[in-house]
């Protein structure tokens, strides 16, 4: 079963229990959306060492940022083990059958406007057509 209480803990406690900072709180970053249809949002992500952009699926059901496994390998990220595995859920609660996830990644990211971010990932198997989820953190 899925335990999401750990991946809400672990991944979002900064964006939600943090004292306001108005610094922090009036930089905005604005996004081209590159498609969308009643279900998706995909967005253009620079991420360091690759010379094309990656789509990035805004998911705002997602508890935490992921990237696919295969970019992740790629130099020049390093892989950060997480202190406890954690399992995938989908949006029906029933975890995935891809096993846990045991890695993230802590990179900065560069949007269509020049803006950038830095971003803490976890690293699991995604779709090819989607290798970035911008989920909750992110907002």
């Amino acid at each position: 079963m899925c335990n999401l209480d750990r991946v809400v803990t672990q991944h979002t406690f900064t964006a939600v229990d943090k004292v306001p900072d108005p610094i922090v709180d009036l930089v905005q970053i604005s996004a081209t959306l590159t498609l969308h249809s009643k279900v998706s949002f995909l967005i253009s992500l620079s991420l360091p060492g690759l010379s094309d952009p990656v789509s990035a699926l805004i998911d705002l059901g997602a508890t935490s940022n992921i990237l696919d496994s295969s970019l992740a390998a790629l130099p020049p990220f390093v892989l950060e083990p997480l202190d406890h595995p954690i399992t995938l859920c989908l949006f029906n609660g029933k975890p995935v059958t891809t096993g846990f996830i045991h890695e993230s990644v802590n990179i900065s990211v560069s949007f269509t406007d020049h803006s950038t971010q830095s971003l803490s990932l976890l690293v699991t198997k995604l779709h090819p057509s989607v290798p970035t989820i911008l989920g909750l953190p992110w907002l």
